[in-house]
């Protein structure tokens, strides 16, 4: 099958799996209400309608998911937000999402019983501007800043000037997008929005503020509050996580990869490093951290995330190998060093006196390995190996009595070897470490149990010799990738149906089927286009299908009988019933008093 028919069918078959298993809820009615007016503003990330017409972003989601408890449907009606203010007060429109509560709005408004989210104020200037740096006070000063007429985040403004003694000159527009047009023909320096609207091409110089955004309906409408109220208590029992998972796909994610938010002192120390910094890395941890025998430089997960952050700085780096027995410590000390490299936070290295700790940039899991097959449930006495790090820092062990006889070990193999020579009946291991050392035929009878021990952030250590303001921007740097950046694998499913990009957290369980799926193809795909001649003909698809419903069941079969083809074979492990009308080829397992029964049907 070539890679063109493979990619084609890939589109297929997620497009139509994703028609295919969004039914709708049926739902309650409240007073008759179906159609709800909802103002908003085209400009803003909150409510915006695509090039297809299909509404999306951080409203339609929440509003969508209080209609699942509703039945309501929605009207967008797109207008200024002064307009939408007068035509919520005279019943012209039923809701805006997001709004903040003030004792002024309360008598005119009623508002949802909780909050529907947190937004922030920036303020923002062009990209090229180097005037103004971020939270550079003294040049904002006398600077023209272009508000969005009647925006809660006014007043806040007015508040942060009386806070930072700046005073800046204002003009008010009618939308976010007057106030770009205006910063791009210069008659203001600076606009001032709300941290849920999406500016890429332009430069933050503050953040400030944390009000909570509100449903905030006409004064009197009982009805329309009280659905609105049951709703939330609803989904707040029942999808806890909601909120915090929309900030992270629609606010969080923007800045993934941004750059940092420098100062001015900080800007000018990048432009004044003419050397690269030295940082020290410790040992040889495949795959995090090692030297290559080729090349024979420093490799690994550690190494790539650090080159970014030298890109996302603008500051070089060097890096230099240091034996594993190394104290980081007297490394950090010694002034050798800007930074020393792959440290593990914990709470003995946050009280060394000398020493100071960056930002956390990677997630490491420890977790139990032990003999397949082996229930360690069941092992009433345990010896556990694991490497000497956690008897030196005590504090990486999860609280509580460790129920363990311990066996400390100075590297991965040994670790391991306890198990397999029988000194330990289990290991505690790093799972990237574990992984890599379990590929070694000295350890096959070994698996990661998926029982995670502990986990544990990376960061970088220095001593009182580095600059502050290299700490501070390689600080800013580590904080610009996003926690799912920084994690490992970041993955986000495109949903045709409701054109938009969302977060896996959000898929439900067939939803969930069919990515899997698609994204195994997709892997088999890029195996057999960067392995030479390798060619992958056979695959097995293990449950899963009971979550789809039968159009989509049917179209997941016919995709995958096509993929096929002639010459390959596609293995599907299921207890749906209904799969027996679709498949041909079938190998029967019965389970029988007298033991298990198996037998080949060929349906015709």
């Amino acid at each position: 099958m070539s890679g063109k028919k493979r990619n084609v069918m890939l589109f297929v078959l997620l497009f139509t799996l994703l028609l295919g298993v969004i039914v709708p809820v049926q739902a309650q009615s409240y007073g008759g209400t179906k159609i709800i007016r909802v103002a908003y503003r085209e400009d803003a990330d909150f409510i915006n309608k695509s090039s297809s017409g299909v509404y999306k972003g951080y409203g339609v989601e929440y509003l969508n998911k209080i209609s699942q408890y509703t039945g309501w449907r929605y009207e967008y009606i797109n207008e200024s937000w002064e307009n939408q203010l007068a035509d919520l007060k005279s019943g012209k429109v039923d809701l805006i999402c997001n709004a903040q509560k003030t004792e002024a709005r309360e008598k005119d408004y009623d508002f949802s019983c909780m909050p529907v989210g947190t937004e922030q104020a920036v303020l923002y200037t062009s990209e090229d501007n180097g005037d103004i740096y971020f939270q550079d006070y003294e040049h904002m000063n006398g600077k023209k800043v272009g508000l969005l007429r009647d925006s809660y985040q006014n007043e806040e403004f007015e508040q942060r000037q009386d806070e930072k003694n700046f005073h800046c000159p204002e003009k008010y527009y009618e939308s976010e997008q007057d106030q770009i047009e205006a910063l791009k023909q210069k008659k203001v320096d600076m606009i001032l929005t709300g941290s849920i609207s999406k500016h890429d091409s332009l430069k933050i110089v503050d953040k400030f503020g944390a009000a909570p955004m509100y449903i905030m309906t006409t004064k009197g409408n009982t009805e329309v509050i009280s659905a609105v109220n049951n709703a939330l208590e609803q989904l707040k029992a029942e999808v806890p996580d909601l909120t915090e998972n929309l900030t992270e796909q629609y606010v969080m994610d923007k800045n993934r990869n941004s750059k940092p938010l420098l100062t001015r002192e900080e800007t000018e120390y990048v432009k004044s490093v003419s050397a690269p910094i030295k940082i020290g890395c410790i040992g040889d941890q495949p795959p995090l951290i090692y030297t290559d025998k080729e090349t024979g430089k420093l490799d690994g997960i550690y190494i790539a995330l650090l080159k970014k952050f030298s890109e996302i700085s603008g500051i070089p780096f060097e890096f230099e190998s240091l034996s594993p027995d190394t104290d980081p410590i007297e490394a950090a000390q010694s002034g050798k060093y800007d930074f020393v490299a792959g440290i593990t936070a914990c709470q003995e290295m946050i009280d060394e006196p000398e020493v100071h700790l960056t930002g956390g940039f990677f997630t490491r899991e420890f977790q139990i390995v032990a003999e397949r097959g082996e229930d360690i449930n069941t092992l009433e006495t345990s010896t556990v190996s694991m490497n000497s790090i956690f008897e030196k820092y005590k504090s990486l062990r999860p609280e509580g009595e460790f129920p363990y006889k311990a066996i400390y070990c100075d590297s991965p193999r040994t670790v391991l070897d306890a198990v397999v020579n029988k000194k330990a009946d289990m290991a505690i291991m790093d799972s990237y470490a574990a992984s890599y050392y379990l590929q070694d035929e000295k350890y096959r009878d070994l698996a990661l149990s998926g029982i995670v021990f502990t986990k544990a952030e990376t960061c970088m250590i220095y001593g009182d010799n580095t600059d502050p303001d290299l700490v501070s921007v390689i600080n800013k740097s580590i904080g610009s990738l996003s926690s799912q950046a920084q994690a490992g694998l970041d993955l986000d499913v495109y949903d045709l149906v409701n054109d938009s990009v969302r977060d896996v957290k959000t898929l439900s369980g067939g939803e969930s089927f069919m990515a899997s799926l698609s994204m195994a193809l997709g892997l088999a795909d890029i195996v057999q286009n960067t392995a030479g001649a390798v060619s992958l003909e056979t695959m097995f698809v293990d449950e899963g299908f009971g979550s789809l419903d039968d159009m989509a069941r049917e179209r997941a079969i016919q995709i995958l009988k096509e993929l096929a083809g002639e010459k390959g074979l596609v293995g599907i492990i299921s207890h749906v019933n209904e799969l027996k009308e679709q498949i041909e080829w079938q190998l029967e397992v019965k389970k029988t008093e007298h033991g298990s029964n198996v037998k080949w049907n060929f349906m015709e």
